[in-house]
């Protein structure tokens, strides 16, 4: 992020995690530009790019257990 902010020193950057909902109302209202999620049931007004699916995981403490997480 600080590469892309020296680059392009004119453009706010902020991050903000939430359901994909919420995002979707946000891109609505016009509070954001860009999002992240899960496509729209109705995409008519977005211009959507979809990426290749990654493989998910499981990242925990080396000490913890799962009886511990659950």
């Amino acid at each position: 992020m600080l590469a892309l902010h020296r680059r392009y020193p004119d453009i706010e950057l902020r991050l903000t995690v939430s359901d994909s909902s919420n995002l979707e109302d946000s891109l609505h209202a016009g509070l954001i530009d860009i999002a992240l999620i899960q496509k729209p049931q109705f995409d008519d007004i977005f211009d959507c790019h979809s990426f290749s699916p990654i493989p998910t995981g499981r990242i925990q403490v080396r000490s913890a257990t799962l009886s511990r997480l659950s």
